[in-house]
């Protein structure tokens, strides 16, 4: 009798433990431990100390955010977070990864999952991403109905970036170039362009 019972307990275990899996919520895939949006600046630095405010550093084009930085350049695929603080509370945070030639489509499919299992999905949104050129990539647009917090997910080949946001705080022009704004980066990209060709050819 007791063997059965521990038998049927493990049985008990593993679907729980599988169904755990399949239920995963998205912000336990987007959020490092013990971050959450409306958290005080004085309240996550402690838990995350090599979250820094860099010097250059592009997070996002709200004059009014604060924006820490933190890399975890220990794991592969490479992981960054950015902490948007606006009036000193978290009200955005954005995961990228970058997938540095070896693409992890495991995790990605993971978010992605847990996005459609838990949010509504948006209209989808063009936006411009800067490389060599202005690659044009759609990003989707999530919203999670209890609470009014939005999501953007964008994929390609090269990384994956996920960001969660307050739309009362932010919107897409915060984030991303979007078509409309061509002509004021077109220079920009010119210029960032002519660089990285300089600089491939002084290595040759």
């Amino acid at each position: 009798m007791r063997r059965m019972f521990l038998v049927v307990w493990c049985v008990v275990g593993v679907v729980v433990t599988h169904a755990a899996g399949h239920g995963e919520k998205y912000t336990t895939l987007v959020f490092p431990e013990n971050v959450t949006l409306g958290m005080t600046r004085d309240a996550i630095q402690p838990n995350r100390p090599a979250a820094k405010k860099l010097q250059g550093a592009m997070g996002s084009r709200n004059t009014n955010a604060v924006v820490l930085t933190e890399v975890k350049g220990d794991v592969m695929p490479l992981v960054c977070y950015q902490y948007h603080f606006v009036d000193d509370h978290l009200r955005a945070v954005t995961k990228g990864i970058g997938h540095g030639g070896k693409r992890d489509e495991q995790l990605v499919k993971r978010i992605h999952d847990a996005l459609a299992r838990n949010l509504v999905k948006q209209a989808d949104e063009k936006i411009l991403r800067l490389n060599t050129e202005l690659e044009r990539v759609s990003v989707e647009l999530w919203k999670d109905e209890k609470n009014g917090t939005c999501v953007y997910f964008v994929d390609t080949s090269n990384d994956t970036s996920v960001i969660v946001f307050d739309p009362k705080c932010f919107g897409e022009k915060d984030f991303f170039i979007t078509p409309d704004e061509m002509p004021q980066v077109a220079p920009a990209v010119e210029s960032v362009r002519k660089t990285i060709e300089a600089s491939k050819k002084q290595k040759k």
